[in-house]
């Protein structure tokens, strides 16, 4: 409730009075409680042995100009502690919106060189890919609404920076949604490839039998093999895979633009390559019907496909300017994404438009609040199936090479011996050091600063108040010590009248600068432009445990010397004296 009646202050001038005032109030509301508490102590003590916990808790409840003293104290200590806890805390966010920002912990800037592999590079740098990732940030031309990363699935857990504060899916589980289990790539070599096709029903006018294959560049190719014929026969197609590395795409039925319907019944029982002056079978997974999935190449996706022990059936009815594409399935289709929660929620259908104006089908697999580099207003996808879909990333993409945590010192070295052209590298380190120079970081560095000289000198105000006053207290000490009460008693009398107060102070101000600081700080402004990575209000133990054990510490000192100080003054030849 009290959160959402400070909300109207949110990323204002006032959000940086609202910690203060609560501090105040609270600290002076609960410091007033402690004096009914102490005069329990009092009771509690009274007739017992316990003389020293007897006297300190009674002259503590005796002095209310100590206990106004503690208020302050706690109102200093409660400022302290929220400014510890909140510079830890926007420290931690800082840290993580600059990973955010960067995309991993080292971001090299590179050259797109077509006659260079960038993935083979970054697989003979790094063969077992625990510190090195391609990446390359892209705009649709149109269709998906803000920026898409392509990523090096397997690698991205290894190499990019992840938190938390990015929603509920981890870099593991992102990897796994746009990575699905897709079956081996054909790989075709040689300078042709032979298919054997069953076909029982042909059309009138023949259709042309194409097969698709991608080569170096990754870019589906058609090559003809001639038109479909009666019977089983065998179709070869030409083929550039003699010096470079290729793999099969699929087959397309070619009609003819006409405006009649045509049925069609052929199955296709064999793939073959050159081997030794003969032909090889190449395993294609033709009897499998999870290998292979049914298109266009013009017009409607039409008729059936089956896969069976004979090969890969396609038949049914086609209707007019329709040709079938029975693609292999190690291409994912609609291309999985995670989605920015702001771009789409998971499970909606999508459409991105490639650099030669094709509609590519997507679909949002998983959502997240931020996305390493495209932050809120992005999406995240595989870069071999992105690649593999979309025309013209080469050119239209900014391509970068991550180098996670455990990248060796010369990392960046090595790509630029590899052949890689380095534009420029970004650390998430610097970032982070550019966000803790802006405003509200170094405002935040302002108020611990004052806080923390606020808390020590609260403290030596309650040290100098026992000095002001010790010349009237020193005799009441030495008639005690007159009657037979042991210095050791005393002692301890003066300094637990001491750690009483100061201990109220520190008692009551670090959890209202805990509690004030899970209220305050989503009000306050991180960093000077605005982002979407959530504000780290966890508390921050670690940072506050230190700063809670020094300032006890130094207030247990304070009590010690100042309860040693009072008792010097207490000697028996005081009694000879008359009080002022």
């Amino acid at each position: 409730v009290l959160s959402t009646a400070l909300a109207f202050v949110t990323f204002s001038a006032l959000a940086w009075l609202a910690p203060g005032l609560l501090v105040v109030a609270a600290g002076l509301l609960l410091v007033r409680l402690a004096r009914p508490v102490l005069a329990l102590l009092v009771r509690a003590t009274r007739g017992s042995g316990r003389l020293g916990l007897f006297l300190g808790s009674r002259q503590a409840v005796r002095r209310p100009a100590g206990l106004r003293l503690a208020a302050l104290l706690a109102v200093t200590i409660g400022l302290a502690t929220f400014a510890v806890d909140a510079q830890a805390s926007a420290a931690h966010s800082r840290d993580v919106r600059a990973g955010a920002d960067i995309g991993a912990p080292t971001s090299v800037a590179v050259q797109q060189d077509p006659s260079i592999d960038l993935q083979q590079v970054v697989d003979d740098v790094d063969p077992d890919g625990r510190w090195a990732m391609v990446a390359a940030d892209w705009i649709p031309s149109g269709g998906l609404a803000g920026r898409l990363l392509a990523v090096e699935p397997d690698r991205l857990a290894a190499v990019a920076n992840w938190a938390p504060q990015y929603g509920d899916l981890d870099a593991a589980q992102v990897a796994a949604l746009i990575d699905p289990p897709l079956p081996p790539a054909v790989p075709l070599t040689g300078d042709r490839v032979r298919l054997t096709i069953d076909a029982s029903a042909v059309p009138d006018e023949a259709p042309d039998v194409l097969v698709s294959y991608r080569g170096a560049d990754d870019a589906p190719t058609l090559a003809i093999a001639g038109p479909l014929r009666p019977g089983s026969q065998t179709y070869e197609a030409p083929l550039p895979c003699a010096d470079q590395s290729c793999v099969l795409y699929g087959f397309v039925l070619d009609r003819a633009q006409t405006t009649t319907d045509d049925d069609v019944d052929l199955t296709v029982a064999a793939v073959q390559v050159p081997d030794a002056g003969g032909w090889k079978d190449v395993e294609a997974g033709l009897a499998d019907p999870g290998s292979w999935r049914l298109s266009r190449y013009t017009g409607t996706v039409a008729g059936s496909l089956t896969a069976g022990a004979d090969g890969l059936r396609l038949r049914g009815p086609l209707p007019p300017f329709s040709s079938p594409f029975v693609q292999y399935a190690d291409v994912p289709d609609p291309l999985p994404l995670v989605t920015s929660a702001s771009i789409a929620r998971a499970g909606t259908e999508l459409t991105l438009v490639d650099g030669n104006g094709r509609d590519v089908r997507a679909v949002s697999a998983g959502e997240a609040t931020v996305l390493p580099l495209v932050g809120s207003r992005g999406s995240i996808t595989g870069l071999s199936a992105l690649s593999r879909v979309a025309q013209q990333l080469d050119d239209d993409a900014d391509w970068y090479i991550w180098l996670g945590p455990d990248a060796p010192a010369d990392a960046v070295e090595r790509l630029a011996a590899a052949g890689v052209v380095v534009d420029r590298v970004s650390t998430t380190a610097e970032r982070s050091d550019q966000l803790s120079r802006e405003g509200p970081a170094l405002a935040l560095r302002l108020l611990l600063v004052c806080a923390v000289v606020g808390a020590l000198l609260a403290a030596g105000a309650l040290a100098i108040s026992v000095a002001v006053t010790g010349r009237r207290r020193s005799y009441e000490l030495a008639a005690l010590s007159a009657v037979g009460v042991t210095r050791r008693s005393l002692l301890l009398g003066c300094v637990l009248e001491q750690a009483l107060l100061l201990g109220t102070g520190l008692v009551v101000g670090v959890p209202v600068g805990i509690v004030v600081a899970r209220l305050a700080l989503p009000l306050l402004p991180q960093t000077s432009s605005p982002t979407a990575v959530p504000i780290a209000v966890d508390l921050q133990t670690a940072a506050v445990l230190v700063f809670t054990v020094v300032t006890a510490a130094l207030l247990l000192a304070t009590a010690v010397v100042a309860g040693a100080a009072l008792l010097r003054q207490a000697a028996p030849e005081r009694l000879r004296e008359v009080a002022a």
